[in-house]
Formats: C-alpha cells, structure tokens, sequence
C-alpha cells in the first residue's frame, strides 16, 4: 500500500511538471485547480457578441472590504462568489488565474484605502478597506482609473474618515451581445483631484480572457498620454506580497508597473477613454476588438 501510494504521488508530480514547463498542454480539471485557481492552458471567457445577451445589464458596484488576515483560498472565494453574481456574462466555468492571483499569501495584510492614499507607506500603510477589493470584488469593472495622487498634507487626518480618497463608478452597464460595456464616474468626484492623471488597473480584464489593450486616443475625449503606445498592450498586472507598503514583512498588493497605461493626462470634463480589449495580440489596433470598454468622467 505505500509503495502505490507512493508510485501515485510520483506521477501527480510528474504530470504536474509536464504541464508547468509546457503551458500549452491543456491540464485536467482535477490537477489543475487544487485551491480553486486557473490552471496554465486555459482561460476564462465571457458571453460576448453572438453569445452575449442584448442587455443592458447594470450592474451594481460593492464596497471595498478588509482583506488583512484572510487566507488566498478566502480571498478568492469572494472573488468567485462576486463574478457569479452575473452567470450570464460568462461561457463556461469561471476560476481565478493562477498567474494573477496565485501569489496572494494567507494571513498577509493589504494596502488600506486610507493607508495608501492618506499615510503612505510605513506603520499605517494596512489601515482601512483594502484597496485592491475594490476590483477584486467588481470582477465586471474590467478597466478602472486610479489617479496618482496621495492627500497626507492636503487634508487634515479629521477629514479622512468622508473625503473622497478615490472616486467609485456610479454607474456601469453592459451590453454582451455589442460586445460593449460602460462605467461612469461622477465629475463631482474627478473635479476634487489634486492630479489630472491616473493610471489603468485592468487585471479584471486579463482574468476574464481579455488579455490585450489598447487605449485609442483618437475615439476618446479630454484625455492624452505623450508618447502614447500604438500597439496593443499584453497586461502583466498580478496581485502578490511585495514591500511597497513599508509594513514589516509586506503587504499583497498589485504589480508591476505599468507605464504603457499609467500617467494619461485629464485635460477637461466631461471626458471619455475608448478601450479596445482583445483575447489574442491583434495584429494592427485597426483590428476589430473582441470587446469596447468606455470609462467616462461626467
């Protein structure tokens, strides 16, 4: 009996290898999700185009959530719970990616809301909502804005508790069979920032097989980036234990940087940023989009 145990044990490892150096292989369900993650060679898809209903959906935005302290497998299970709130966007089963969100480690604390754009780095860094709950429990919110801003010395710690630190969507609304989606963030809240410039968090994009974007600045309005890119973008954007935060043994935050999508510039209100998304590198940015995602300021 322990020497077939340990025969089988050799071969789960065995296989185990063979599909992590050779990631096009596809993996079998049983061997590739242990803890409920996407295994390598296979991807989550949404219900969209001839698949797709013809909406519109709204869809509701949660509020952020403590993380410190919870395991990966609870973490995730959140996640999971949140993209099957809307089965009907989806083609098939939906698992997290092992490439995105396989590093988060248990019982770590998370950058807090106030922590990162109050305190900064340090002791404080962890107060607060997390702030990557914010997209990891809006898994629809596919491509969001974060600005680059931070208020310590702006307003006093008094204020903190019902300052706008970040501005949430007020509204967002697909349209499967378009292929199309919208979210709208109020100008009430863009006007009170310090910094017309952001960033784009878009690994909800990347988890729900829309690897590849491109921000067409020609479709948008009120906003540019210098130097911007002229070719689709692969977003490497993946949540792990990193040292940004200053607290002693790290936080789970996002990485890594992103410049191809970070520093767009606000020029007025209202605005509008086009997002082309697509599964597979297209070959121009002329190529037809598997998806049209809109963020509008107004």
């Amino acid at each position: 009996m322990f020497r077939l145990t340990q025969t089988l044990l050799l071969l789960i490892i065995a296989l185990a290898a063979y599909y992590l150096f050779y990631p096009g292989a596809q993996v079998p369900e049983w061997l590739a999700s242990p803890l409920g993650l996407e295994g390598p060679g296979t991807e989550n898809r949404l219900a969209l185009g001839s698949k797709g209903q013809a909406g519109p959906i709204d869809i509701p935005i949660s509020e952020p959530v403590e993380f410190d302290g919870l395991t990966r497998v609870a973490v995730l299970d959140l996640r999971r719970k949140a993209v099957l709130e809307h089965p009907e966007l989806l083609v098939g089963k939906y698992r997290p990616m092992t490439e995105i969100f396989g590093q988060i480690e248990d019982g770590k604390p998370w950058w807090g809301i106030p922590g990162q754009f109050f305190h900064g780095d340090g002791m404080r860094s962890t107060e607060g909502p997390s702030e990557e709950s914010r997209f990891v429990l809006n898994p629809y919110l596919l491509v969001a804005p974060e600005f680059n801003e931070w208020w310590r010395g702006a307003i006093s710690e008094a204020e903190v508790a019902t300052f706008p630190l970040v501005c949430y969507p007020r509204s967002l609304t697909w349209k499967p069979k378009d292929s199309y989606a919208e979210v709208v963030y109020p100008a009430s809240c863009i006007q009170r920032r310090q910094r017309g410039e952001f960033g784009l968090i878009a690994y909800n994009a990347r988890d729900l097989g829309l690897d590849y974007l491109y921000v067409s600045y020609g479709e948008s309005e009120n906003v540019a980036k210098p130097g911007a890119p002229t070719t689709a973008y692969a977003n490497p954007q993946f949540i792990h234990r990193g040292g940004s935060c200053g607290f002693p043994g790290g936080c789970n935050n996002m990485s890594p940087a992103t410049p191809e999508i970070d520093f767009i510039q606000l020029q007025g209100l209202p605005a509008r940023i086009t997002i082309k998304l697509w599964r597979k590198p297209p070959a121009s940015v002329n190529e037809a989009a598997d998806m049209r995602y809109v963020i509008l300021f107004r």
